[in-house]
């Protein structure tokens, strides 16, 4: 079975080998009458394959300006929902209690208001030191 498959495999290098010295080394060098006709239609290739160049480079550079818009856009929708999240969070909290000790202590007279400020201040002194 080895012996199968070398001499396929030696078959196909030989032919290989063949094909390839049966060939010309170089390629016939054209005649001048030939390069003087053909001058003008290479000259209308590269400025055809120019003008390809170019439309392809426009064409990239349209295209990564929209994905740049696009990009843009996408970010700015992102930040506008997460920070409408934190904002509805935020309101949705409720707000710390604010307990008045005396309501009405703007109609209380002044002396009754110096006697609540030292209590004030002396509940929380005793507050501190416990």
């Amino acid at each position: 079975m080895a012996t199968v498959i070398l001499r396929a495999l030696w078959l196909a290098v030989a032919l290989q080998m063949a094909v390839g010295t049966s060939r010309a080394a170089e390629p016939p060098a054209p005649n001048e009458a030939a390069a003087a006709e053909s001058a003008p239609v290479q000259a209308a290739d590269n400025e055809a394959a120019a003008a390809v160049r170019e439309r392809r480079r426009n064409a990239y550079a349209g295209l990564m300006a929209l994905m740049g818009i696009a990009l843009t856009g996408v970010g700015l929708v992102a930040i506008v929902v997460i920070w409408g999240r934190h904002l509805r969070r935020a309101n949705r909290k409720p707000l710390p209690s604010a307990d008045l000790k005396d309501e009405l202590w703007f109609l209380r007279a002044r002396q009754d208001v110096d006697r609540a400020e030292r209590e004030l201040t002396t509940d929380e002194s005793q507050n501190d030191e416990d």
